[in-house]
């Protein structure tokens, strides 16, 4: 019975431990900060050695990395900070050796990683190729309290054309604009449904050059002012609009022509308190 027993737990599994996942590089370009997360595989106390390659048109910039740590959901996170900005086409090559945990020396593989700045929907290399875009621009601010917006919404499909450094872009689309002014007693309150709207940007090593948006549609309009006693509000409906922004060679220029018909209604009230008003609807 002895010799069964023994026998018995000689052959008893034994649990390995489950290995850790691999140290992972990310890049954390949050609010333009030049800055990298090494996240481990467990929350053990690590010592690393960082090195960084930073090229800028074949030139290798001077940079500093500072390391912070800290623990996030179990595991031990370094955040790795560069003192030096990227721009466009800049070359950058991390290496990082995690050379110890706990006060014990460890000898595993490099960490690495190597990114090419660019633009989004701008890919580097020489190419024409087809896009497809949807953004909003929406700014809302309060001037003396007085509330002021721009939403300016689009929604297109064009291509684009890379030869060396410089980058055109062509896109048709629809969108939407609204356009809220308030000031001294007085609000326009403007809002287009955009049915053709036609987009095209040049730019040099990622730098823009010019900028064009020329947009057609139509929608409403609201104005009021009230001076003097006198209260004037229009209320239209847009049949026609036209709309073109550019940027060339950074002088903005913008024309806004608009179509409408609707009424107009004059109220006043004098100092003796008498009232009076006026009704028109028309084009």
């Amino acid at each position: 019975m002895l010799m069964l027993l023994v026998l018995m737990v000689a052959v008893l599994p034994v649990q390995a431990e489950d290995p850790l996942p691999p140290p992972t590089l990310q890049v954390a370009w949050d609010d333009g900060a030049h800055a990298y997360r090494l996240v481990m595989g467990d929350e053990g106390n690590y010592t690393v050695d960082v090195d960084l390659d930073h090229l800028r048109n074949g030139t290798a910039l001077s940079s500093n990395v500072t390391v912070a740590w800290s623990v996030e959901d179990g595991r031990s996170v370094a955040a790795l900070t560069v003192d030096q900005e990227v721009t466009w086409n800049d070359t950058v090559h991390l290496t990082v050796d995690v050379i110890g945990v706990d006060g014990s020396p460890l000898d595993w593989p490099q960490v690495e990683r190597t990114v090419q700045v660019g633009r989004w929907n701008q890919p580097l290399a020489d190419h024409e190729i087809t896009t497809s875009s949807n953004w909003t621009l929406d700014q809302t601010t309060l001037t003396d309290g007085a509330p002021q917006r721009f939403l300016l919404e689009f929604e297109g499909n064009g291509w684009q054309e890379r030869v060396g450094e410089q980058l055109e872009a062509w896109e048709l689309g629809d969108g939407r604009l609204v356009l809220l002014e308030t000031a001294d007693n007085s609000t326009i309150d403007l809002d287009l449904v955009l049915d053709r709207v036609w987009r095209n940007e040049s730019s040099t090593a990622g730098v823009l050059q010019a900028s064009v948006f020329d947009a057609q549609g139509f929608g409403t309009l609201t104005l009021i002012d009230d001076i003097d006693g006198a209260r004037t509000e229009v209320a239209a409906s847009v049949t026609e609009a036209t709309l073109n922004r550019s940027i060339i060679e950074g002088i903005v220029s913008e024309r806004l022509r608009i179509e409408a018909n609707g009424t107009l209604d004059v109220h006043t009230i004098e100092d003796n308190e008498s009232e009076g008003s006026l009704d028109i609807d028309g084009t």
